[in-house]
């Protein structure tokens, strides 16, 4: 898998984009090991006694997928991506676990602890796979990145541009937007989506996470001037500018406003623990004033719901590899 990140925000960290691609060093696999081992007797305790947790009911036991060969040409049907149903009307889950599911069931028969073992082992397989290509303009961001990349051998697995989205030329699985919208300015939303139009593989899926509103409005202007020049949060309509001249399909819209809300929290507490040292750095007591009275209106925005975080998750229209439903996100 490979995916296009784009990131322009003061307060991100364009490494944790690559957490998917993490090479552990020898130490820290062995307690990696050790806690996914502890975790997996934890979460998978029910195995000793031999039996399945609501979702195996669904995905397993009830599966009539898993437990015939003479379903395999279903089960790469472009319709596969539903929960169970009944056979003839609705396909079942993801084709390689269900695949997976078939044979592990011809060998071993219905025995808790295989299957879960080797949906484990896939999910790590699988969330350690992906290699990012993250584009940005500002040099300190990049030098942190890097920096933070090079600390956690994730090198080979995530490279940092220094490039305008814009240039971006590469196909990949996945487009990831995250705070830079506000920034890219509203006249400039069609050419973004012609960047992803052009980027994103025919069945691949893009996600944009912006700072937003309920209705069109400027930022307060002591926020645009000290802050945020030139910024703008844009309402879900206003969104709608990179996705419709495209034919670009939404997926799903998500609301963050509270979990913002508490990020801004933490923020501000950090902030504080450290505000004799940015007193030293600037020499300014009005700096220091400054950014707690942003961090501190930030909060009280996002909790009184003045300010909105989206995040919109959307494919190329002609893409049917999608989810029927949002069963996929609820029942892990």
């Amino acid at each position: 898998m490979t995916g296009n990140s784009v990131s322009d925000t003061p307060l991100g960290d364009t490494a944790s984009l690559a957490e998917a691609g993490r090479r552990l060093s020898p130490r820290r696999e062995v307690i990696l090991v050790g806690t996914l081992i502890v975790l997996t007797l934890i979460c998978y305790g029910n195995m000793v006694t031999n039996s399945f947790v609501y979702d195996d009911q669904q995905q397993i036991l009830q599966n009539p997928y898993v437990k015939s060969w003479k379903f395999l040409p279903q089960i790469f049907s472009s319709t596969v991506w539903s929960f169970v149903g009944e056979v003839g009307t609705t396909n079942y889950y993801r084709p390689l676990m269900t695949l997976s599911f078939l044979v592990l069931w011809t060998i071993f028969g219905p025995i808790p602890f295989v299957f879960h073992l080797f949906s484990l082992a896939l999910h790590i397989a699988a969330r350690y796979g992906a290699k990012v290509r993250a584009f940005n303009i500002s040099k300190e961001q990049l030098e942190f990145a890097r920096h933070r990349a090079r600390a956690e051998n994730l090198e080979d697995r995530v490279e940092f541009i220094e490039d305008d989205y814009r240039n971006i030329r590469e196909t990949s699985d996945v487009f990831v937007s995250v705070g830079m919208l506000e920034h890219v300015g509203l006249d400039h939303y069609t050419e973004l989506g012609r960047v992803i139009c052009r980027s994103l593989s025919s069945d691949g899926r893009g996600l944009i996470h912006s700072i937003g509103r309920n209705r069109p409005g400027l930022l307060h202007p002591w926020i645009e001037r000290r802050i945020f020049p030139g910024a703008y949060p844009p309402s879900l309509g206003e969104m709608m500018q990179i996705f419709e001249p495209w034919g670009l399909s939404v997926l799903d819209v998500e609301n963050l406003r509270l979990h913002y809300a508490r990020t801004c929290r933490h923020w501000l507490e950090r902030y504080e623990a450290v505000s004799d040292k940015v007193r030293s750095m600037f020499s300014d007591e009005s700096f220091v004033r400054m950014w707690r009275l942003y961090l501190s209106g930030s909060i009280a925005a996002f909790n009184t719901g003045s300010l909105q975080l989206f995040q919109v998750l959307f494919t190329k229209q002609e893409n049917n590899a999608i989810p029927l439903t949002r069963e996929y996100i609820y029942s892990k």
